[in-house]
């Protein structure tokens, strides 16, 4: 196997990255396109150098101070091989899909690859239960792979519990070669391997946000791999006041006859 990041990414795969919202998902889509643009590690796993296209369904809002950051943290001065687009794509629509051909081919780069940020955005308007909904994504997926000869991470949601795994249609997770899932507990990120299809998973990785200048008003944050463990949170006990007045509204229950809280 041959990977465009060691351990993490096939050189030619189709990845998911999911999460919960504010759980570091687009820093470390970020994170992971600059340093293959600039050549760089990542994380302490090398990385083939190649053209990233990154494609920022959210909007840009913010993406210049993080990549600021980024560079001014990792001292690079070089210019990236990154291209961003600022706009959704809808990977349903077929005249989208021919624009963003029509894009690719105008630059002239067989990226080594393409970020889709996020999955929701580039299926706006679609039912993301729906296995034909989904698999027209993965069906565009396939599709800009093919022409541009790299790998493709879509950045995606976890549904309304994070621990049952992506939101919508498991067609998704069917048919990526790479299933990656982002946690967050404080400031330690936690990435996890959940599906490689063609390798061994590599080791939980576990990153700590840094907090850095991107220029002399504006701050953002970057991600340091640490050996640190996210806290594990205790368990909510009501004490004192609260205590005692949880006691007298079971005990009313009690009295009246309804069942205990």
């Amino acid at each position: 196997v041959e990977f465009l990041v060691d351990g993490l990414l096939t050189d030619a795969g189709f990845a998911m990255m999911y999460g919960a919202p504010g759980t570091g998902k687009s820093f470390l889509a970020i994170d992971i396109a600059l340093s293959v643009a600039h050549g760089m590690p990542w994380q302490g796993q090398e990385v083939k150098a190649g053209p990233v296209l990154y494609i920022a369904g959210e909007g840009i809002g913010g993406f210049g101070k993080r990549w600021k950051a980024w560079e001014k943290y990792h001292g690079v001065k070089d210019e990236p091989d990154m291209y961003l687009l600022p706009t959704a794509v809808n990977f349903r629509e077929p005249e989208d899909i021919a624009r963003l051909v029509a894009t690719i081919d105008g630059i002239g780069q067989r990226f080594a690859l393409v970020i889709v940020d996020t999955v929701a955005r580039a299926i706006a308007g679609a039912e993301e239960n729906s296995s034909t909904d989904m698999g027209l994504f993965v069906a565009a997926c396939d599709e800009i792979k093919a022409l541009t000869g790299g790998a493709l991470l879509a950045v995606h949601h976890a549904g309304k519990d994070s621990s049952r795994g992506a939101r919508g249609s498991t067609a998704l997770l069917g048919a990526v070669d790479t299933s990656l899932m982002v946690g967050k507990s404080d400031d330690i990120v936690v990435l996890r391997t959940e599906k490689m299809k063609d390798a061994e998973p590599m080791d939980e990785i576990n990153l700590i946000m840094q907090t850095v200048p991107a220029s002399i008003s504006e701050t953002s944050v970057v991600l340091e791999r640490t050996d640190e463990k996210p806290k594990k949170k205790k368990a909510w006990r009501p004490t004192g006041a609260i205590k005692r007045a949880l006691q007298v509204f079971e005990n009313l229950c009690v009295d009246r006859g309804s069942p205990k809280v």
